[in-house]
């Protein structure tokens, strides 16, 4: 009775006259693939881990809340927390004196300091909001948020968004 060999040798060929070649020792345990048994592979390489396609996804972008705050009066009292941030009683106050239409509708005080300002705007859907520009010396950049009024309208969130990059900043 003849020797049974397991190994796909027949698949191997060699770059020297076409001879069949060994494979190496791992051979016998990588599937024989390469014997004319194609690889299962998806219908649309362009579908994400739920089936949807990439014209069906929503671009989902996590916002991170770093501040809460409630209004009283006509000013918008608060809490800023980030890894690096933790200011307490923080003021959102209206301008009094507003020097043109570029100029901050509102100034963002910590305490007596000033740390920021803020401009009225409205988004695409109508909602009014502020746009918050935070900066500090002890800050490595600037912070930019934007603050909302919450769905169950008893307070405002100050969510934090990147800058966009511009001029290959």
């Amino acid at each position: 009775m003849a020797p049974v060999d397991f190994l796909p040798l027949g698949c191997a060929h060699s770059s020297r006259n076409k001879k069949v070649s060994r494979l190496p020792s791992s051979a016998a345990l990588r599937p024989a693939s390469r014997c004319g048994v194609d690889r299962l592979r998806p219908t649309d390489r362009h579908r994400g881990r739920n089936g949807a396609d990439s014209k069906q996804r929503s671009r989902r972008t996590t916002m991170a809340t770093i501040g809460t705050f409630k209004k009283s009066g006509n000013e918008f009292v608060g809490q800023i927390v980030t890894l690096s941030v933790q200011a307490k009683n923080v003021r959102i106050v209206p301008e009094a004196t507003r020097s043109g239409e570029n100029a901050p509708s509102h100034r963002v005080f910590a305490g007596r300091v000033e740390i920021g300002a803020a401009w009225t705007k409205r988004s695409n859907e109508g909602r009014d909001y502020l746009g918050l520009k935070l900066d500090d010396p002890s800050f490595t950049a600037p912070i930019y948020a934007n603050l909302f009024d919450d769905e169950e309208g008893e307070g405002y969130s100050l969510i934090w968004s990147r800058p966009n990059r511009r001029n290959g900043e």
